[in-house]
């Protein structure tokens, strides 16, 4: 009986040829990324409080804690508040959602469109939490302290850029995240503050940070698509203003700003598509883009 010699050349021409056959090589499969955890975020003025939350003892505040999933729980949280010169504080973190008699029905063999009652069904009561809560404490003397929470730095920064002080705005936008990382609408703000500046690279930072701490966000992409599109990073700019399409269809302005920069990179097909889909939200494009895109592509629809 003839034996068959495999040798380290056999062996690499069988693996061309599965190669060929195939097509591509095998390619390493990646392992799923998980979705970030939900988390809520325990500030205290002033910080360095001990927190517990339904009497089990969690850290020194500030902190982060993981969130019950969907931010939805059946009970409230008890926060109990401990720091030396200062009153005990207990807290009832959630939000009460009442329970919803909900009348189940059953098709009408006559009118279809007129479901019959059958009965009721009691939907149970909830809670919702909020993702941060900032707790002010009391000296034992009885006064409050005065500091400010991420909110008030928040609204200086507000009033700061309002009033055209930038520099004032981004000092209090980045306080109000140092006192609470996650505080989104801080990183938008700051990142508005950035971009009005010309400082573009942290503008774009900031809106990422937006994305990261909520994924779902439409106008954080918007806005940072507007921002690659000032850097004249179009390609970059289309991807934004696509997922902010993707996450709100109905957003028009998203259309005419992802049209704009199909019409920079000379994709006109692709900008008219965006400009008939505009007036199908009943909206129209920018004239001087429209302008713009009927000149480069000599077309007028």
């Amino acid at each position: 009986m003839n034996r068959l010699k495999v040798t380290g050349l056999s062996f690499l021409i069988i693996g061309l040829v599965a190669t060929l056959i195939n097509g591509c090589a095998v390619v390493p499969r990646v392992a799923p990324v998980a979705p970030p955890t939900p988390t809520i975020t325990i500030n205290t003025v002033p910080s360095g409080a001990d927190i517990s939350i339904q009497g089990n003892y969690i850290g020194k505040s500030p902190l982060v804690v993981t969130a019950p999933f969907n931010y939805t729980g059946t009970e409230p949280w008890r926060i109990e508040v401990r720091l030396e010169g200062y009153e005990p504080k207990d807290v009832l973190f959630g939000d009460y959602h009442p329970p919803v008699d909900k009348v189940l029905t059953k098709p009408s063999t006559i009118f279809l469109a007129d479901p019959i009652p059958v009965g009721t069904q009691t939907l149970p009561a909830y809670y919702t939490f909020r993702n941060s809560i900032d707790i002010k404490l009391y000296s034992k003397g009885g006064s409050p302290v005065s500091v400010k929470t991420a909110e008030d730095y928040f609204q200086s920064g507000n009033t700061s850029f309002d009033q055209r002080n930038l520099s004032q705005a981004i000092s209090d936008f980045s306080k109000a995240i140092e006192i609470n990382p996650k505080l989104a609408k801080a990183y938008n703000n700051r990142g508005f503050a950035y971009a009005t500046q010309g400082n573009f690279l942290q503008a774009i930072s900031d809106f990422t940070m937006v994305i990261e701490i909520n994924p779902q966000d439409a106008q954080a992409y918007y806005n940072r698509g507007i921002i690659y599109s000032k850097q004249g990073n179009y390609s970059q700019a289309i991807s934004d203003f696509s997922k902010t399409i993707e996450i709100d269809p109905s957003l028009a302005k998203a259309y005419n700003s992802r049209g704009k920069n199909y019409c920079n990179i000379k994709e006109y097909d692709k900008a008219w598509a965006d400009v008939h889909k505009l007036e199908g939200l009943g909206s129209a494009a920018n004239p001087e883009f429209l302008t713009e895109l009927k000149k480069a592509s000599g077309r007028d629809k």
